[in-house]
């Protein structure tokens, strides 16, 4: 059994939630998109973040590569016991199935030492006046793939 409780959990998860999103407002409002990041908790309580590597994103390798990268860095630091949750933020365009258009979103995969994991999914728009409109988010289960099992 994981040393925290789901509720504690909860409340990491939503810490690195807010500070993931603080740091992509300017560049999702100047550029229109981001590249894909972590926003990891240490048992220290303090979050960093980790962005996707200077080579990658000079050669313009697709947003999977970068995950990929960004994912095995994070188990790595997860093995070392060095992380207690990591939040991957990536941009995304999602097909609705209520209207059947794309909607521009930031996709956030939640991964906890806790064993829930959450997908969530942050439609947005950017106003005329260059602020970004958060709107209703998407919350399911996800996939833990940075804490796994022995």
């Amino acid at each position: 059994q994981p040393p925290v409780s789901s509720k504690v959990a909860r409340q990491e998860l939503q810490k690195l939630m807010d500070n993931g999103m603080e740091f992509v407002v300017q560049e999702l409002v100047e550029k229109g998109t981001f590249f894909p990041f972590v926003a990891m908790l240490g048992h220290d309580n303090e979050v960093r973040l980790i962005g996707t590597p200077a080579a990658l994103r000079e050669n313009n390798a697709s947003a999977n590569t970068a995950v990929d990268a960004l994912v095995k860095k994070v188990r790595q630091l997860a093995k070392e016991k060095r992380i207690r949750a990591a939040a991957f933020f990536m941009d995304y365009v999602a097909n609705r199935t209520d209207t059947g258009f794309s909607q521009p979103g930031i996709r956030v995969e939640l991964n906890h030492i806790h064993p829930d994991a959450l997908s969530v999914f942050v439609p947005y728009t950017i106003t005329d006046d260059k602020k970004l409109r958060v709107l209703t988010p998407q919350y399911k289960p996800g996939k833990n793939v940075v804490f796994l099992s022995p």
